[in-house]
């Protein structure tokens, strides 16, 4: 759990975006979507909200717009275990309440928002995240969430780029990068055999994964672009300093362990549809929240599952 935090707090801290597999349309497809079920689903009155486990703020970039129909206008409350997180939402969304804090252990009223929110990050808390969403949702409030789907596009995405990141470590591929560009230095003490025998390894070893690339189907542009860059670099060795060569690298490869450390997070969180349904009814029913699930699907991707909860009518 704490590597698998300090990745995601690795990630914020360096400015990390959405990492959903979509295009420019497609993002703007979900804003729409998000639209329609704020407008469907919200109360008349809104005083106060909550986005849980905001991180990157791809939903809270739909809140703030839907909430400053109300006026006066509502509070949003933005909470997420990460303050590398939080300085980016705030920096930002000014007007955002940030609240570090496990999703747990929210510090807020009982039956206090008018709206509970999260997308692809209240599943990361567990039972305890949708525990206490019902807590706090008011008794003329809903809950609107996007979870993740264990056969969605993004989970398959993850599975695929960490397959190819587990094919590195088991080919070894960082080191035979590394032994190339050392033996190819100009003041390298390597024979010309030497030297030729890392060339064709390492030559080698980027057929090999190009080949599974083909094989393996789409992964992340940060996969692709390291191979690309590791290929152009092989090339065009003499024009770099060694120690910039082997920086490059390491930065490389902490960054994709910690890639894998996500991906894998969301995968050991992804559920179907019973799995959420029986979470739901746990945390829920003494609560008399009833709810709704339906797959979420955008340009024939399934995405996620949709969740909505609110009080049972008297």
């Amino acid at each position: 759990m704490t590597d698998t935090k300090s990745s995601w707090d690795r990630y914020w801290a360096k400015g990390g975006a959405s990492a959903l597999p979509l295009s420019d349309e497609e993002q703007s497809q979900l804003g729409q979507y998000w639209q329609a079920q704020l407008l469907r689903n919200t109360p008349k009155t809104i005083t106060s909200a909550v986005e849980l486990a905001a991180g990157a703020g791809d939903l809270t970039t739909q809140l703030m717009p839907f909430l400053r129909q109300y006026q006066p206008e509502p509070v949003l409350h933005a909470v997420d275990s990460s303050a590398e997180a939080l300085q980016q939402l705030q920096a930002r969304f000014q007007h955002i309440k940030p609240l570090q804090c496990d999703l747990a252990a929210v510090p807020l009223a009982d039956n206090s928002q008018q709206l509970v929110a999260s997308q692809f990050g209240i599943e990361y808390g567990g039972a305890a995240g949708f525990k206490e969403a019902g807590r706090l949702v008011a008794k003329d409030g809903v809950i609107l969430l996007l979870v993740h789907h264990n056969d969605s596009e993004i989970f398959q995405q993850c599975a695929r780029n960490n397959r190819m990141i587990r094919s590195m470590h088991d080919e070894q591929f960082f080191s035979k990068v590394g032994h190339w560009y050392r033996l190819a230095q100009p003041d390298a003490a390597a024979s010309p055999s030497d030297i030729m025998t890392a060339r064709t390894t390492l030559m080698d070893a980027l057929k090999q994964a190009q080949q599974l690339l083909q094989q393996t189907g789409l992964v992340s542009l940060q996969i692709r672009q390291f191979y690309q860059d590791c290929a152009e670099m092989a090339a065009k060795v003499h024009l770099y300093q060694l120690t910039e060569l082997l920086d490059w690298l390491e930065r490389m490869q902490a960054e994709l362990v910690h890639s894998q450390r996500r991906g894998d997070a969301m995968q050991q969180v992804a559920l179907d549809f019973q799995q959420l349904d029986a979470l739901c009814r746990a945390q829920w029913q003494s609560l008399q929240l009833e709810h709704h699930i339906e797959p979420f699907e955008l340009a024939g991707k399934t995405l996620g599952w949709f969740v909505k909860a609110n009080k049972k009518p008297a």
